[in-house]
């Protein structure tokens, strides 16, 4: 089975080779002819663990990069569109690059006369698949789907900095189905995956994905709300939270052992989620719930939740300064978490727009995402080249990404390059206990 891949972003690379590691033939379509170079030489552009390390050894070989979308479809017998659906400004689903795609797609299979599988991995609101790449691929190829071709809905669950692994192996593949021979070709495809095989309608599928999302940033919300008022009475939320987790309905004994799922890293305050996923999947299921009549509140609640996480922050920081302006403050890490050098909509982004809004000077260290931030925030801020480079003469520090690298901030280390030795560790990440007595430690969730 040979399979093409529209889109060699993100979601498109990690298919592309984790595929390719499975035995098949790759053909990946990309329209930027800088991006098909650096491709071609290995190099995917991405920060992510053993994707061009893999890239390299199957480029050429197995992983071929081209602009021609009709060459790929006839030469492949699958193909899966990978490319990205963002947020217009009210937070509704954009769905142009789906559009274009499917338009270009149905093209492509006018000409084909075998029966041709197309697979929407793109995240997408539930009815797009049947009500809009459908009724386009048919207009376009003048066929008709289900008899000529197939259609189906195949999520992605990746996460950032784990993608290629998740990839290989995976928890569950869910299949959307439209006809038998669509769905037999995506089963046949994904034998060599030791994983349940989840099979639903086109909109099941397509639902999935969002509720897999939302659940995610609702127990992150939910901690932060639960954290605000922990802080209020003077109360740990960690000593909180281990109370819970220890519950045998959340945490339950296999054999006489205790086992935390890995679901609980989510119950766990901080500065808000961010990434590219998460903010605006909530937001556009929001929109295509209120576009159906509904009010989704909790789900509101949760974005709204979220969007003052940065500003409780900087909030926690000013109670103990008392006046920003005029302060150097150092903001570690700029990435929305570790093992990622992805900034959108990342919480670091927001606290340091809103510091510099009060007046203050902020010098920014992150292991790996410095030239992306400094894409986005040009020269308002100082980058700096290391971790005590950043700490040079600041009044405050705020920990804000969880890098292992931050592991090695000592109470010395910051009486000895600081103004100020004051740490606030919006992670928590930092044991507390090294830092008490001997330098100005806050904690989010930590109490007062």
């Amino acid at each position: 089975m040979k399979v093409s891949i529209i889109g060699a972003g993100y979601v498109g690379m990690v298919t592309g080779v984790g595929l390719a590691s499975k035995g098949y033939n790759i053909i990946c379509v990309e329209r930027l002819q800088n991006k098909i170079n650096r491709i071609k030489q290995g190099k995917s552009g991405l920060y992510e663990k053993n994707l061009d390390e893999l890239l390299s050894k199957f480029v050429d070989n197995k992983f071929e990069i081209t602009s021609d979308i009709d060459y790929a479809v006839k030469n492949s017998d699958i193909t899966i569109v990978c490319v990205g659906t963002y947020s217009k400004e009210d937070g509704s689903i954009d769905l142009s690059q789906i559009e274009d795609v499917a338009r270009n797609l149905g093209i492509a299979l006018k000409s084909k006369s075998s029966y041709h599988t197309v697979v929407i991995k793109s995240t997408v609101v539930p009815t797009t698949t049947r009500n809009i790449v459908i009724p386009i691929l048919e207009r376009n190829s003048g066929k008709k789907s289900g008899y000529d071709f197939g259609v189906s809905v195949n999520p992605e669950f990746l996460r950032e900095g784990h993608a290629i692994e998740d990839f290989v192996n995976p928890d569950r593949i869910v299949i959307g189905e439209l006809d038998n021979q669509n769905n037999t070709a995506l089963e046949d495809l994904y034998q060599p995956f030791n994983s349940k095989i989840i099979k639903t309608s086109l909109e099941t599928a397509e639902m999935i994905k969002y509720a897999s999302n939302t659940f995610l940033g609702l127990l992150i919300s939910y901690s932060n709300e639960l954290a605000d008022i922990c802080e209020s009475v003077g109360v740990d939320i960690s000593s909180v939270f281990d109370g819970l987790y220890h519950d045998r309905r959340i945490s339950p004994k296999i054999g006489n052992e205790k086992v935390f799922p890995e679901i609980l890293s989510y119950l766990s305050p901080g500065p808000g989620f961010g990434g590219s996923c998460l903010p605006k999947d909530i937001s556009a299921l929001v929109k295509f719930a209120e576009a159906l009549g509904h009010d989704p509140k909790m789900m509101k609640a949760i974005i709204e939740i979220n969007n003052n996480r940065p500003m409780r922050i900087v909030d926690l920081l000013e109670s103990e300064l008392k006046e920003l302006k005029d302060r150097t403050i150092t903001i570690l890490g700029s990435a929305f978490k570790p093992d990622t050098d992805d900034i959108r909509a990342s919480p670091s982004i927001d606290i340091i727009k809103i510091l510099i809004s009060k007046g203050s000077k902020i010098k920014l260290y992150d292991p790996v995402a410095m030239e992306n931030t400094k894409q986005l925030l040009n020269d308002s801020i100082i980058y700096s080249e290391s971790l005590e480079d950043s700490l040079k003469g600041s009044d405050a520090c705020i920990l804000v990404t969880a890098w292992d690298e931050f592991k090695s901030i000592t109470p010395d280390m910051m009486k000895n390059l600081m103004k100020t030795p004051l740490i606030l560790d919006s992670r928590r990440f930092l044991n507390t206990k090294e830092f008490e007595g001997k330098v100005k430690f806050i904690g989010v969730r930590l109490g007062k």
